[in-house]
């Protein structure tokens, strides 16, 4: 799969990363609460990399594809977020 990146004046999607778990230890260490309602918990440091592995072989089966988000305003890291759920049989 070719390597995504999306933009607007606003904020930049890049592709995730492993490395980007320094990035993101922030958000899972001190807002839990975003991952409440995730299928796949990343609060702490072991369940933030178990998060990363998991979206990286959603990436590499091509089933998903996870970014990081660069707030363009503030010259942050604002999260993380992906596409769900390819199915290439559907054309979706």
């Amino acid at each position: 799969m070719q390597e995504l990146i999306l933009e607007n004046d606003i904020v930049r999607l890049n592709p995730l990363r492993y490395q980007d778990i320094d990035n993101l230890l922030h958000f899972s260490e001190q807002q839990p609460e975003l991952w409440k309602y995730s299928l796949q918990p990343a609060n702490g440091y072991e369940n933030l990399k178990t998060y990363i592995d998991f979206a990286l072989s959603g990436r590499k089966e091509e089933t998903s594809y996870p970014f990081i988000v660069f707030d363009k305003r503030s010259q942050k890291i604002a999260g993380s977020t992906r596409f769900y759920d390819f199915q290439k049989n559907h054309n979706t």
